[in-house]
């Protein structure tokens, strides 16, 4: 069997790129938030992002997703919350390249 330690180095690097991943997609989402939130109508398809906010809230990250990408199907100038918001249920997924859809 191997030592702990080398199982330990070799999965290290794995993780450390799927945290600069995961770091990039919530850096984008924010900026994006950020620069567009004064410009849309937040208020524009409240239901599936109120939907989706609460399945998120309550740990229901796959319902979450499935929510948020219905909201983005149906159009509407939250088109940006909607994607950032499903990125960040993606990462709770571990769907570290799909979050960066």
């Amino acid at each position: 069997s191997m030592p702990m330690f080398t199982t330990l180095e070799a999965v290290l690097p794995m993780v450390l790129r799927r945290f600069a991943v995961s770091t990039l997609a919530v850096s984008k989402c924010w900026h994006d938030m950020v620069v567009l939130a004064s410009v849309i109508d937040v208020a524009r398809h409240p239901a599936w992002r109120a939907r989706g906010n609460g399945a998120f809230k309550s740990g229901a990250f796959a319902a979450a997703e499935r929510l948020y990408s219905a909201g983005l199907a149906a159009g509407g100038d939250d088109a940006v919350l909607l994607r950032c918001n499903r990125a960040l249920a993606r990462l709770n997924l571990s769907l570290f390249r799909e979050a960066l859809e």
